[in-house]
Parts: C-alpha cells; structure tokens; sequence
C-alpha cells in the first residue's frame, strides 16, 4: 500500500476505533518496561570516542541472530541498488556491491580501507572480485567476530583484514603521511 492510499482509504467507525485503542496502548514513559536491555545511556560531548563506542555497540552488540532474521546472507545493512524491476532483496544487495566496486575501478596491489565494515560484506567482495586487499575496522564486537569467521570460511583471511578500534585512530595516524 502507497501512502497516498492509505491517507485516501475510507475507514469505517469501527476502523477508527480500533487504531485509536491501537495508538493509546502504545509505550509512553509512565509504562516502559522494567525488563529487558532498557534505553541506551550516553555520557560525554556528542561524537566523543566513548560516547560513540557505547551507542555502536548498543546498537549492533545486539547479536548476529537478531541481525541475521532481516539481512541479506552478507549482512548488508546499508541501502541496496534495484538496478532493474522485479529485483528481490538478495539481488539488489548484490548490485549494490558490483556497483560500489565498478566505480572504485580497482587494480591488482590497491588497498581499501573500509571504514564502518560491519559484518564486512563489502570488504571480502573487494577481495573476491578485484583481487586487492582490504582493512575494515568496526567498533561492534559482533560484527568484528562475524566478518573474521566468514573471512576465514570464505578463504579470504590472507586479504581482508578486520579490527576492532575507532576510525578516529586511523585517520590520525594517515593524517601524518
């Protein structure tokens, strides 16, 4: 359904009736559950390391499970590319990688840095299909432990790294070249 037609559907009374009481049962801060992994809690300024590392991992450290339910087999978490109609999810994922690496037109011995790897799908395609190597580095335990395992099933281990630290690191240390 588009929006416009579901702003242009008639609803009956009953229909009414029943979102209002949908809306109403909705959580408001007098009914938040005491159970459970509850709100994230953020100390520092705004973008600091360590405010940044807690809102990542309370964000992805959820567990692969979780993430795996709704994700493409690459655990592709961005956007994908429908290049064509009638494209599934999967195939899109797909696009979206073959696109990323066209237009990087890589050569044999180039290296990526892939900032924000996530489980590192993009990295091992890198890999796989340009033959360069490649340095992801995430902030998430779980993605970092995801994207070495399958680099390592997928025979990739000698040519995508993963590391566990904050981007900002490597961007003082590149900013001394």
């Amino acid at each position: 359904a588009t929006l416009s037609g579901i702003l242009t559907k008639p609803y009956s009374v009953s229909d009414a009736v029943a979102y209002l009481r949908s809306f109403l049962t909705l959580p408001n801060e007098a009914r938040i559950p005491t159970s459970g992994r509850g709100p994230v809690i953020l100390r520092g300024p705004l973008h600091s390391r360590g405010r940044d590392r807690v809102a990542v991992q309370y964000h992805y450290d959820v567990g692969n499970e979780f993430y795996s339910l709704w994700l493409d087999r690459w655990m592709q978490y961005s956007c994908a590319y429908f290049s064509a109609p009638g494209m599934d999810l999967e195939a899109a994922q797909q696009a979206k990688l073959d696109h990323i690496t066209a237009k990087l037109a890589l050569e044999d011995g180039h290296r990526v840095l892939d900032i924000g790897s996530g489980w590192g799908g993009l990295a091992m395609h890198l890999a796989r299909t340009a033959a360069v190597e490649v340095d992801g580095i995430t902030l998430s335990v779980e993605q970092h432990r995801f994207a070495e395992n399958h680099a390592t099933e997928q025979g990739l281990a000698n040519s995508v790294r993963f590391a566990l630290q904050d981007y900002e690191f490597i961007l003082a240390i590149t900013a001394c070249y």
